[in-house]
Order: structure tokens, then C-alpha cells, then sequence
């Protein structure tokens, strides 16, 4: 969960969050300040868009080697969706950028690194031309760069050569690319990830100004190392990605009136409708 440099853990759990959290010790007075922020939907745009695909073929889709490893067949409700390899794949068709789209993943409203009930997921720039394969990748791409809104808010002293990845994301190679990508930051996968919480809780309570077990929050061995990603090195990619990482961090500001006025008009209508059954 973390690195001498101010490293962070990322990670969706169930629910669909993600998370970032950073730990640094001033060496001076030893004290440890632990940040944390988290945005309310990342894996369960994943969900959303499984089902948004899934009575529009699946022909395409590929089945391609993405690296997730699926835990078996979808059963019930889920056998209507398209699979975790079947979005890879199409993810993995388009071209970084998703051809001119921004995803905006606030499904559910935002909390960090702004707060706003009103927020929705917008799509920004789809024409003729985008099709489910830039879709996949914009949704992608749109959670990566809300991840780092999140970490440019919690690292704004340390620079980390390295971030531990934990949850649902590190199933995909293709997303994990594209996080990779997004942040500039080469990733790890954290294997263990049932333990990644209590690990780091006892890493951060064996510092020696508590239990005293550890003398850096970076111990040799403590935490198991899985695959790694590195960040793109072509120089168009990069500069596109960071274009899009601009012009996301604008868009809130941008819709927030937008968010404001759509949910008032529902809500009016909702209220007319209800009156008219009493």
C-alpha cells in the first residue's frame, strides 16, 4: 500500500467505489499523516456499461487474450451482460483517447474530489463515427481520470515512482493499462488483496512511533508484488492523455448547473405525476 516516495494503493471494492490513499512520516517528529479520498462510482460504470451493451450483439466483441481471468459463467440476471472479457476486448479495440470521447463516471452523484448529488455520467464527444469499442475504452479511460483527480488532491507533496493496485480493476490487463497510462505512474497489482486493509492497517501501526516493528512504511518483503504496468512511452499518447486529463477536470464545473436544472425538472415532474394518482 505504500512506497518511500508517498505511495498510494488504489482500488475498486463491490460496491463499485475506488479509493486513494497516501501515507508519509515527517522525519523530524515522526509523525505519520495518512490522506484519503474516494469517488462513488468506478467499478459499477463497468456494470452499467455490461448491461447498456448487451442486446446490441456480441459478434465483435472479440474474445480476444485481455490477461482478466474470468471466475466462471455468468448465471441468473448476470447472463444477459456482456462479459468482463468481452468489454476488454473491445476496450482494447480502440485507439487511446477513444476516439474524442470523455467519459464522465458520476453515475451516482460524486463526493471527492468535489461533492455534488446532482452529477451524472456524460459522455462528451460521441458522433457517427463511435461505436461500442470506443465506448468501452471512454469508460475506462473516464474512471482512470477521475482516479487521478483524486491522487493529484491526496499526493500534492510526494511524487511516487510506483502505486500498489488492489480490487476488480487489477482483473483487466487492458484497464490496468489504461490507469497506467492515465496517471503517468507505473502500477503493480497487490495479489493479496483480501488482506491489502489489514495489512496496511498493521503496516501503519508498526511505525516506531506506535508499535515500533517497522522502521519505514516500505519494509522488504511485507507486501506480496503481482504483475506490473507501465505507462506508455509514446509521446502523442501521452500528450493526448494529458489533454483529456485537462479538459476532464473542467467538466464539473462546466455541467453543474446542467446537473442542477436536470434533477429539479425531474423532481417537478415526479411530484405532478404523484399528485395526479391522488
Amino acid at each position: 500500500l505504500s512506497a518511500d516516495t508517498g505511495a498510494a494503493g488504489t482500488g475498486a471494492a463491490d460496491t463499485g467505489a475506488a479509493g486513494t490513499e497516501a501515507a508519509s512520516v515527517d522525519d523530524t517528529q515522526r509523525t505519520l499523516v495518512l490522506r484519503a479520498a474516494s469517488c462513488v462510482s468506478c467499478g459499477s460504470n463497468l456494470e452499467w456499461l455490461r448491461q447498456l451493451l448487451a442486446d446490441t450483439g456480441r459478434a465483435d466483441t472479440g474474445e480476444a487474450d485481455t490477461g482478466r481471468a474470468d471466475t466462471g459463467a455468468d448465471t441468473g440476471a448476470q447472463a444477459d451482460k456482456l462479459s468482463y472479457s468481452q468489454i476488454d476486448a473491445l476496450a482494447a479495440q480502440a485507439s487511446p483517447g477513444a476516439g474524442g470521447l470523455l467519459w464522465a463516471p458520476w453515475l451516482a452523484g460524486e463526493r471527492s474530489p468535489f461533492t455534488d448529488a446532482n452529477a451524472r455520467g456524460t459522455l462528451v464527444g460521441a458522433s457517427h463515427a463511435t461505436g461500442r469499442a470506443e465506448l468501452s475504452r471512454a469508460v475506462m479511460e473516464g474512471v482512470a481520470h477521475s482516479v487521478r483527480a483524486l491522487l493529484e488532491r491526496v499526493l500534492t507533496e510526494a511524487h511516487p515512482t510506483e502505486l500498489l493496485v488492489c480490487g476488480g480493476v487489477t482483473k483487466s490487463a487492458v484497464w490496468m493499462q489504461v490507469l497506467a497510462d492515465v496517471l503517468g505512474i507505473p502500477l503493480t497489482v497487490a495479489p493479496d488483496a483480501e488482506n491489502a486493509g489489514a495489512r496496511g492497517a498493521a503496516l501503519l501501526a508498526g511505525q516506531r512511533s506506535g508499535l515500533g516493528w517497522f522502521d519505514s512504511l516500505n519494509p522488504p518483503g511485507f507486501a506480496p508484488r503481482g504483475r506490473s504496468f507501465l505507462p506508455t512511452a509514446d509521446g502523442p499518447t501521452r500528450r493526448l492523455l494529458e489533454r483529456q486529463h485537462a479538459l476532464h477536470l473542467k467538466l464539473h464545473a462546466t455541467l453543474r448547473e446542467t446537473f442542477r436544472g436536470l434533477a429539479e425538472a425531474e423532481a417537478e415532474y415526479s411530484i405532478e405525476r404523484a399528485r395526479e394518482k391522488v
